[in-house]
């Protein structure tokens, strides 16, 4: 408060303290761009595990269409809200100009009165008296009042170009926005008939799949079964070989049995034919002499006398009776008919034996061969 003399004017003004430019501003219009953090700064840090889903606090499938935006669209964008703000700063700037020399032209005149009223202890006003005083002040120049008008004026100018303009960012970011709300909706739109079709073509190629899987294994149940009554025949088949191998062993073991008692039996018969063919021919040579002895005997003696018999016939009566020789001719060609006839027969005997013994080779060596194969 100050109080002039009774000569003097007088003015009761309120304490008006000085405003430093910067404190005009808020918080968030002191900060520069590189100062401004993105919501995005604050967040916390996902972590990303491989085959687990990934989560992002804050983050839908409509925000990653954001990030189809050019860069120089959201520079210009965040440029034009630092040039309005600097708009801002620059009248705020002028106007605290413009205020400053009255506010502190008052506050000089405060220091004065109220060391003014230091020295002089013994005035006392009440509210009467500052009425009475106010009252009597003189009005506030016109200069000032224009001035302030003026400024007010060009501050309410420039604050509703800013506000258009601001609500004009506004609008064009919320029709943006929407633009970018319907894009996010189409594309989850086709996103989700995506994910439906993807789905529906999963299940049908697990149909496809199972339905495979069963042609493959019928298929390999039939070829297991064949299989199998191929092994089965297979191992009868080697069954009956080892039986056949078996027998043709023992054929073979009999055939050879038979061999070694036919070559005896041949042995044996040669020994005994050359036995006999030696006796034939020693009977035959007696035969012989005894019928050159006879023409000899015939032509040496008279024709009235007997035939005499030779001497070995003319025996005593108790002697065995020795055979004529028409009866010894034919005893001999009895002997030898049976010979050859016996010689016919053990050759025809040997014949057959040696067929049934090559047939049996013959049996043995397919079987062998028979054998072979199996084991190949």
């Amino acid at each position: 408060m100050d109080v002039g003399t009774a000569g003097e004017d007088q003015q009761v003004q309120e304490p008006v303290a000085q405003i430093p430019n910067d404190d005009l501003l808020d918080a968030d219009e002191q900060k520069s761009l590189d100062d401004i953090l993105l919501p995005s700064a604050g967040m916390e840090i996902t972590k990303i595990v491989m085959g687990q889903e990934i989560k992002i606090p804050g983050v839908t499938e409509k925000t990653c269409l954001f990030n189809r935006l050019p860069s120089a669209d959201i520079s210009d964008f965040l440029s034009t809200i630092a040039l309005e703000r600097t708009a801002f700063r620059s009248v705020q700037r002028s106007f605290a100009e413009s205020v400053v020399p009255s506010v502190q032209f008052s506050l000089d005149q405060r220091q004065t009165f109220s060391s003014f009223t230091d020295s002089s202890s013994s005035l006392h006003f009440d509210v009467s008296d500052v009425d009475a005083i106010a009252s009597s002040l003189p009005p506030v120049s016109q200069d000032f009042s224009a001035a302030l008008a003026d400024l007010q004026a060009i501050l309410s100018e420039q604050i509703n170009e800013s506000q258009s303009g601001i609500s004009s960012k506004l609008h064009k970011k919320q029709g943006f926005r929407d633009s970018m709300h319907e894009q996010a909706a189409v594309v989850k739109k086709l996103f989700q008939e995506a994910c439906q079709e993807g789905r529906s073509m999963d299940d049908v190629q697990t149909l496809r799949f199972n339905e495979f899987r069963k042609n493959i294994l019928a298929q390999n149940a039939s070829i297991f079964v064949g299989l199998a009554d191929v092994r089965k025949e297979v191992q009868e088949v080697n069954a009956k070989v080892d039986i056949m191998a078996s027998r043709l062993n023992n054929v073979q073991k009999d055939a050879e049995a038979t061999k070694e008692a036919l070559s005896h039996q041949l042995f044996e018969f040669q020994s005994q034919a050359q036995e006999n063919q030696n006796i034939l021919h020693a009977q035959l040579s007696e035969i012989v002499d005894y019928i050159h002895r006879g023409s000899a005997d015939k032509k040496g003696e008279s024709g009235s006398r007997g035939l005499q018999q030779p001497s070995n016939v003319q025996m005593s009566a108790s002697a065995e009776r020795t055979p004529t020789f028409a009866q010894r001719v034919e005893m001999a060609q009895r002997h030898i008919v049976h010979t050859v006839l016996d010689a016919d027969a053990n050759r025809e005997l040997l014949e057959r034996q040696a067929a049934a013994e090559g047939d049996r080779e013959r049996r043995r060596r397919e079987a062998m061969m028979l054998k072979r194969r199996r084991r190949d």
